[in-house]
């Protein structure tokens, strides 16, 4: 059944854009002429590939959440900034049609019930719970104040703030609500990059004062984002973290295939290594990834942690793609990776998960 599944995520990725294309049309009774040009039509033919993107991913782990939030992240995109559910609503059900009678019976089958528990929920989420200094911090960022919003961390800092308290606290819960805010359309993309960016200017401002803050351990950290992630602060947050409990850390940053990972194993011969995955459409990346460093002898043993949005909202997710381990801050990635370095483990099989 692994291998049906699987050969049917891996269909459903390989027609993509034939499906997309056969799915979406230019004028029916449905959508009138409502979106006739080339533009538009392009535009929702990008939306029906996406959403098989993730679907293909969601079916290659059983994990229907997968889906179910990445329409649920795009639908409330797409209502913050006025544009039309329906006809997205429409296409959707087109593709799911053209699936039906596409597709055999069976096949169907497995697919249906992910296209059903997905109905389209514009709901947004919740805002961050923020205290008075990540609230203070997130304003300054938000008007152009990076100096401001630097000085604020470096005064807690003085005034005893634990440097973990400040990465979690103001850095993470920070993030999280920009990353909101620009969902429902309050924040630009480049308003966005431009906070990200001045939050990676202060914590690399900070490096010095976290190095050394606790005594070498003894142990090592690999930290990297699975190939096509180009998101890394979240998981640079957490290498920082390991620095700072006096792990020996080397972060390798956004977008490393599978050789490059395995090479970066070879290289630092970690106790741990971490990946992560910001997206649902990355989890087939990590799993490859996983695959790779598993059936290598020399990293066969390495243990490995995951994260990212894909595994908090499925927190079985690790197991089905081979980790050891997974957490959903720097807090619990450092205690679980302390626990796994100090177990003897047999060797892992070398097999492929989904």
């Amino acid at each position: 059944m692994k291998r049906n599944r699987q050969q049917l995520a891996d269909d459903l990725t390989r027609m993509q854009h034939e499906l997309a294309r056969t799915a979406v049309v230019s004028q029916d009774a449905t959508t009138g002429d409502l979106l006739q040009t080339p533009g538009r039509l392009q535009a929702r033919r990008e939306d029906v590939t996406a959403h098989l993107r993730h679907l293909a991913q969601a079916v290659a782990v059983e994990e229907p959440r997968l889906l179910q939030e990445y329409v649920r992240w795009t639908a409330s995109q797409k209502a913050a900034r006025s544009q039309p559910l329906d006809v997205w609503r429409h296409d959707l059900d087109r593709l799911t049609t053209l699936l039906a009678n596409a597709w055999a019976e069976d096949r169907f089958a497995v697919i249906k019930p992910y296209l059903e528990q997905s109905a389209i929920d514009a709901r947004t989420p919740e805002p961050e719970a923020l205290s008075k200094l990540a609230r203070q911090y997130l304003d300054a960022l938000l008007t152009g104040q990076p100096d401001t919003a630097a000085a604020l961390i470096h005064r807690a800092l003085d005034d005893g703030m634990a440097m973990i308290d400040i990465y979690l606290d103001i850095f993470q819960r920070t993030q999280r609500e920009i990353g909101r805010l620009w969902e429902i359309n309050r924040l630009s993309v480049a308003e966005e990059h431009y906070c990200t960016a001045a939050t990676q200017s202060i914590m690399a401002a900070l490096y010095p004062r976290l190095i050394n803050q606790a005594p070498r351990v003894g142990r090592t950290f690999v930290a990297a984002c699975v190939e096509s992630d180009l998101h890394e602060l979240g998981l640079r947050m957490v290498a920082d973290c390991f620095e700072l409990a006096g792990w020996t850390t080397h972060y390798l940053g956004a977008n490393l295939s599978h050789d490059q990972l395995l090479e970066a194993a070879h290289t630092y011969t970690p106790d741990v290594f971490g990946l992560g995955a910001s997206m649902s459409s990355h989890v087939q990346a990590v799993a490859g990834a996983i695959t790779r460093l598993r059936c290598d002898p020399p990293a066969s043993r390495m243990k490995i942690i995951v994260g990212g949005n894909p595994f908090n909202l499925a927190p079985d997710l690790w197991q089905k793609v081979g980790a050891d381990g997974y957490a959903s801050d720097a807090r619990q990635a450092i205690a679980v990776a302390e626990q796994l370095a100090s177990t003897s483990t047999p060797e892992p099989a070398c097999e492929v998960k989904i």
